[in-house]
């Protein structure tokens, strides 16, 4: 599995669990297929009803209800993951032996990481060290990479 948000680590990360498996693949004998999931977790937003009223995005009436506004929000980012996932999927469709599936879901980011490792019964994680909180960068690891690392028992590794 792995934990996408569009980063440069994840990128990375990802890049890397493709010529992993596709390095594993060509020496199976079984042909079996080695499947790798992109999980995105779209982080829960700290949004208040001043902060909305500033924006705009997804709130097109004039008084929109708070609600409303942070569904159209969660919809828009849903969206444009999905477009980057798909396009990140067509790339190494072609390649023998992998296959690649994705998922999104809403929370916080290691928490439905570990959830998903546990529920899904992960082989194996490849994280990048820091996403895209920039405050992380500043400590060499990211405190998602850090919390999903304390917290699952799966081989994890940790790309830059």
């Amino acid at each position: 599995m792995v934990p996408y948000d569009g980063s440069e680590f994840s990128e990375n990360a990802l890049d890397y669990s493709v010529y992993l498996a596709n390095s594993i693949s060509k020496g199976n004998p079984n042909k079996k297929k080695i499947k790798i999931v992109i999980l995105h977790v779209i982080s829960e937003l700290p949004l208040t009803k001043a902060v909305l009223d500033k924006m705009t995005l997804g709130c097109e009436n004039r008084h929109p209800s708070l609600s409303s506004c942070i569904e159209s929000i969660y919809q828009e980012i849903r969206t444009l993951m999905e477009k980057d996932i798909n396009e990140k999927k067509l790339k190494y469709k072609s390649m023998e032996g992998i296959s690649i599936e994705s998922s999104i879901v809403y929370g916080n980011p290691s928490i439905k990481i570990v959830e998903y490792v546990k529920d899904y019964m992960i082989d194996m994680i490849i994280i990048g060290s820091n996403g895209l909180h920039g405050l992380a960068k500043l400590k060499g690891l990211g405190s998602v990479s850090r919390k999903v690392s304390e917290n699952v028992r799966c081989p994890m590794i940790i790309i830059r």
